[in-house]
């Protein structure tokens, strides 16, 4: 039994003089194979390589060793599958615990309507909140699978804040002058905690997420409309990297034989989580210490 030879984009071997060779880049995640002009990427696939979502059950909680510190623009996104309707759910939170302002960042839907409440700031100034009763988020919870994208814009005048559903915006707004900040170009702050999927801090309640959730992704800038439509309609079915995106922090969920049960085995439909894996190649790892906070993985990815 042989093994593929892995290389970086930068050691691997010229393409015109290796014709037929096949390799593993690890620098994409890719096998590749030389035709002898360039190096082709072998189409793998999806439904095999990506057959798991996580599934928090109400009470569960994964957290990541990312944190964003001093980013004025970024993107989260991540896909969703709720038939929640009647509880005040958080799908992500940076939770800060070093002011009463609830986190730096949360992401939640509101008490069983179409409200999406999203609170931003930091100790040293108010809180953003928008709340809108977006149209096209009443669907949110209806048992399928939504993706999800927020987008805060600092790179102009005023911080825009956009929300994405499934590749369309639903709502953009100017947070400065709809919410009174006194300074243009927000950070998201100085001293963040790392993210967490599926509540916030429990000194403010922990409003648990009841759901699956799967290719959670965060970017420290702001991907434009055109991103965000190409995400959520390509064929392949959004991942990432194979799109040529470069996240920040990247949790696929079930690729490559990377994520890990509670045994530190590879993760297989049932089992509670052990370690998800960071894709993005910056190793910030998510897992859960606490055994009854641990997410389950499920036979029923995003794609």
């Amino acid at each position: 039994m042989s093994t593929l030879t892995s290389y970086t984009n930068a050691t691997r071997p010229s393409a015109s003089s290796n014709s037929g060779l096949c390799i593993f880049n690890t620098d994409d995640n890719q096998i590749q194979v030389s035709d002898g002009t360039d190096w082709l990427v072998y189409n793998y696939d999806l439904t095999t390589a990506n057959g798991l979502s996580l599934e928090f059950d109400g009470g569960d909680r994964l957290d990541t060793t990312y944190s964003m510190s001093s980013v004025q623009s970024f993107t989260t996104m991540f896909w969703m599958k709720s038939t929640d309707t009647s509880n005040y759910i958080c799908m992500v939170a940076d939770n800060d615990r070093s002011t009463s302002a609830e986190g730096n960042l949360q992401i939640l839907r509101v008490n069983g309507n179409s409200n999406f409440f999203i609170v931003f700031g930091t100790a040293a100034s108010p809180l953003y909140n928008l709340k809108n009763n977006i149209t096209n988020f009443n669907s949110l919870c209806d048992g399928d699978w939504h993706h999800v994208a927020v987008v805060f814009d600092s790179s102009g005048t005023y911080t825009n804040v956009t929300i994405y559903k499934d590749g369309s915006q639903a709502v953009s707004e100017d947070a400065r002058t709809a919410n009174g900040w006194a300074n243009d170009n927000k950070v998201i702050g100085t001293s963040p905690d790392a993210f967490t999927f599926g509540a916030r801090y429990s000194a403010y309640g922990e409003k648990f997420y009841t759901g699956k959730m799967d290719q959670m992704a965060f970017f420290e800038s702001a991907l434009t409309s055109t991103n965000i439509s190409d995400i959520y309609n390509s064929g392949n079915g959004g991942d990432l990297l194979t799109l040529g995106f470069s996240p920040d922090a990247y949790y696929r969920v079930g690729y490559y034989l990377e994520d890990t049960n509670s045994d530190s085995n590879v993760a297989s439909a049932g089992n509670d989580i052990g370690t998800v894996a960071d894709y993005s190649g910056n190793n910030n790892d998510a897992s859960q210490a606490t055994a009854s906070l641990k997410p389950n993985y499920v036979a029923d990815p995003a794609f």
